[in-house]
């Protein structure tokens, strides 16, 4: 059998942020729209991807 490499390890990000994480984002974002457009997404349970779609 050859001598195969695996890919790394690599480390997910939790599909769900909590309250605490989601509070220090909005508070971390200094652009007044960007914090609308954050809490806007986590209010609807929308991922970052969904929120971008036109």
């Amino acid at each position: 059998m050859p001598n195969l490499i695996k890919p790394p390890k690599t480390q997910r990000l939790p599909d769900i942020v909590t309250v605490d994480e989601a509070q220090r984002l909005f508070l971390a974002t200094r652009v007044l729209s960007y914090r609308v457009f954050y809490f806007t997404l986590y209010s609807l349970g929308l991922r970052l991807g969904e929120g971008l779609d036109q």
